[in-house]
């Protein structure tokens, strides 16, 4: 099952969190995945809300699909320590999300349960040869046990050493040493000894779907995010990276780390990228930071389904046919659901 997490912590991100949220289901059902294997996440701190008329009208279109709605367990003053950075850009916690997974019994009967960054797409047929059946993590971006966070982004090409920082006892920032926290808490050395760097997107084989894995994600995520604002890190929302091999090794879970391109979240170097491949167009992906031409905090007030400029451009100088399929997604999007999305 494939899961993404659609939650927002502030209102005016709705429409930017929509039509991710439109790219991801069409291009996953294009490539095959049955919509009823989709699960969306959507949380709120009022239980009784109704999903925005967006997110709704997504939902009408995919009747089989997966939704469940939540009381938020992250709105507090630290969930909101995440509107941090880059014209303060709103990135999610998503570490939450199968909580909500859990609790619905959505997982049953699956072998894996896969968390994706909803920033993506898939290119071409998915590949079920290549996913991951067992309980998987990936090498990119690496999230380092010993000095986890040391840099203000683990993302190739935006490194910057934190040395004006100070952690929470007034010495210089060297990042946050997930096995210090293991140890902190007397986690069994065995278990310790099973941390290993991986990071998202992350699979979840069914035996290790445990209730304490699940609400392990979040409750370390906090942790993580504590000590970053603490030493006024500025990109808190890293934290949910190192909370995933955090919460396994702590939890005695022996997972595997990938580097499949399929799953890492990173193809725009590669020359040749497979179908089946989960494209990200963040930051490191199909972006301008990569030498393509979308950037997608260009898209926080509008959709790139609007944009026929940024398609046609798109369409006929790619550098792939893996992100020529993102513009194709906008088009097709484009013409088969005509409503006016600013409007909702």
């Amino acid at each position: 099952m494939w899961c993404v997490d659609i939650s927002a912590a502030k209102p005016d991100r709705i429409l930017y969190r929509g039509w991710q949220l439109e790219l991801f289901l069409y291009s996953m059902v294009k490539g095959g995945v049955p919509e009823e294997d989709i699960c969306v996440t959507h949380y709120s701190e009022d239980p009784s809300f109704d999903p925005p008329t967006y997110f709704s009208k997504i939902f009408s279109f995919y009747p089989k699909l997966k939704v469940s709605h939540d009381i938020d367990v992250g709105f507090s003053p630290l969930y909101h320590t995440m509107d941090r950075g880059i014209a303060d850009y709103c990135a999610i916690n998503k570490s939450s999300a199968l909580i909500s997974v859990y609790k619905n019994n959505f997982h049953q009967g699956y072998e894996t349960i896969a968390l994706l960054d909803l920033d993506a797409y898939m290119f071409g047929k998915a590949n079920y040869e290549v996913y991951p059946t067992t309980t998987t993590l990936t090498k990119y971006p690496a999230a380092d046990p010993v000095k986890f966070c040391k840099v203000t982004s683990g993302l190739q090409g935006q490194e910057r050493l934190t040395n004006e920082f100070k952690d929470i006892w007034g010495n210089p920032w060297s990042g946050i040493n997930l096995i210090k926290v293991m140890e902190s808490i007397n986690v069994p050395p065995a278990n310790i000894e099973k941390v290993k760097a991986g990071s998202y997107n992350i699979f979840i084989g069914s035996e290790d779907f445990t209730e304490e894995v699940v609400f392990g994600f979040q409750y370390f995520t906090i942790a993580i995010k504590a000590l970053c604002a603490a030493a006024g890190h500025p990109f808190v929302w890293q934290a949910e990276m190192g909370a995933y091999p955090l919460t396994l090794a702590s939890y005695g879970v022996d997972y595997e780390l990938s580097d499949n391109v399929e799953i890492n979240d990173c193809p725009y170097h590669r020359d040749d990228i497979p179908e089946g491949t989960i494209c990200t167009y963040a930051f490191d992906g199909f972006s301008q930071s990569s030498g393509s031409k979308f950037n997608k905090l260009q898209y926080m007030q509008t959709t790139p389904f609007d944009d026929d400029y940024l398609i046609a451009e798109g369409l006929n100088y790619s550098n792939s046919k893996a992100e020529r399929a993102f513009y194709t997604h906008c088009l097709e999007i484009k013409n088969n659901y005509k409503f006016k999305r600013e409007e909702l």
